[in-house]
């Protein structure tokens, strides 16, 4: 137990010591003074110790310090001062939430009208849909370069889903953050964004290729007999230090850019399906907050969607 030092003469000769609140601890000495001025009658509470500032070194020290703080407020009648400032800031907290909830379901609502809105925009282009569907299927099985599919999907954005908006891409291919650089971001309809990294559709996403015998793995799921590639290894963890570059940098591409990327999805476009699909969905149940695809899931989802929307239009009519 550290040494009391001597009294502070010139503040005591001044101030009345009401109480005197110790500071139990093994690693330090300090005390909670409750203490009144002589000539104004003011009160107020003084935390001292041998040195100028009093660090917290422990949990233990921590927990000391609450206890005596508490102790000091209900000396002065702070207390209620207290109680009522948490209720106030738990009402506020309530009321931002009910507030959240509340948005939420507005966005919900636009969402649907823009969604239903775009899918009747695109019934109008239905015949350059399948053409840019035809062209994607060539580039798939022709393409050596990833950089061309690179550029189709991020000026056919609609090939990833309804919920994002093509126009608002422009800028931001190849976004750079210190250290990291995106494929591209896409912003759905909530002005959040997504992280897109392409790969090229010429690789191969497991050690070994499916068997004929549709019952061996990796048709049935990844093990580690049949472990994933080294090519689909370091797609997954570049996607991860995209993912924790994106979290650490949100604040900072917000203000400079009014880029709201706070917790994206991360979206990996790599390699050819072949027999493969039942392995890759097996791996994406473990991933929360990235999903892998494959070229022809994006080809497959795009085309399913035309399909949709040539069905409507005919419905229409």
């Amino acid at each position: 137990m550290a040494t009391k030092p001597a009294e502070e003469i010139p503040w005591i000769s001044v101030n009345n010591v009401l109480k005197t609140i110790p500071i139990k601890s093994n690693t330090t000495w300090a005390e909670l003074i409750v203490a009144e001025k002589k000539e104004t009658k003011e009160k107020y509470l003084r935390l001292r110790r041998f040195k100028q500032a009093y660090s917290i070194k422990s949990a233990e020290d921590l927990a000391s310090m609450i206890e005596v703080l508490q102790l000091g407020a209900q000396e002065l009648g702070w207390q209620k001062g207290l109680e009522s400032l948490y209720q106030k800031f738990t009402d506020e907290v309530t009321s931002l939430r009910q507030a959240r909830i509340k948005d939420k379901e507005r966005i919900q609502e636009m969402t649907k009208v823009l969604s239903e809105l775009r899918e009747t925009q695109m019934s109008l282009e239905l015949p350059t849909y399948k053409e840019h569907l035809a062209e994607f299927k060539r580039l798939m099985k022709n393409s050596k370069k990833e950089q061309e599919l690179q550029e189709f999907l991020e000026n056919h954005v609609w090939m990833f889903g309804m919920e994002y908006i093509e126009t608002q891409l422009r800028g931001f291919s190849q976004f750079e953050l210190p250290g990291t650089r995106f494929d591209f971001l896409l912003q759905r309809y909530d002005t959040f964004y997504d992280i897109i990294e392409l790969k090229q559709p010429k690789v191969n996403l497991f050690d070994e290729k499916p068997s004929e015998d549709q019952t061996l793995l990796p048709t049935v799921a990844p093990s580690r007999k049949t472990p994933i590639s080294q090519e689909l290894k370091n797609a997954i963890s570049q996607m991860i230090d995209y993912l924790e570059a994106a979290d650490d940098w949100a604040p900072g591409l917000l203000k400079r850019y009014g880029v709201v990327l706070h917790k994206p999805k991360g979206i990996i476009v790599i390699g050819r399906r072949e027999d493969y699909g039942k392995a890759i969905k097996t791996l994406n149940y473990y991933f929360n907050h990235f999903q892998i695809l494959t070229y022809d899931d994006i080809y497959d989802q795009a085309s399913e969607f035309v399909k949709r929307i040539g069905k409507r239009k005919v419905q229409k009519k």
